[in-house]
């Protein structure tokens, strides 16, 4: 089980961290938890910064509140979440547009969220009038230790572990 205590900002941002390729450090990242999100994503600065390759493919798109963007995908090596490593996770790279990106560098999406039973407490605040932070707690629906290679990932496979796939079509 993992306990994740947070505070509403309009958002749930979680303190997560994952394994770059440039330092032996972990990168911290503020990420969003967006249920709405079929797939994890992070920004491109983010993946360029950790060192990650970026795989792109002709009319890829991925639609979000921003719109339609171009996205690339990679393998984040590890996530760290409540201090708990997932392991290897697929992750859609775009550029973030400057709104989203002066809040976050990336969406944590159902692609790992589906992963748990996830229940959501939330405790009001009297002197704000609303919620003003809740506790998460992320229930693994498998044995997180027994994980398979990101190396045998195909991106337009659907039920793997590592989540959903691109949407290929022509931009709008």
């Amino acid at each position: 089980m993992i306990t994740i205590n947070v505070e509403y900002e309009y958002i749930i941002r979680l303190d997560a961290y994952v394994k770059t390729k440039t330092s032996a450090k972990p990168l911290w990242l503020g990420m969003v938890y967006d249920p709405g999100s079929g797939t994890t994503t992070i920004s491109e600065q983010i993946a360029l910064n950790a060192g990650y390759k970026i795989k792109k493919a002709a009319n890829n798109y991925i639609d979000g509140v921003g719109g339609r963007v171009k996205a690339g995908y990679t393998i984040i090596p590890d996530l760290i979440i409540g201090g708990v490593s997932l392991g290897p996770v697929y992750a859609h790279v775009v550029k973030f547009h400057n709104e989203l990106a002066q809040h976050t560098g990336a969406l944590l999406g159902m692609n790992v969220l589906s992963w748990f039973k996830i229940t959501q407490e939330c405790h009001w605040d009297d002197e704000l009038n609303r919620f003003a932070s809740a506790t998460l707690l992320f229930e693994p629906k498998f044995d997180l230790n027994t994980q398979i290679s990101y190396e045998s990932f195909e991106p337009f496979d659907r039920g793997q572990r590592f989540g959903t796939a691109f949407v290929s079509d022509k931009p709008i």
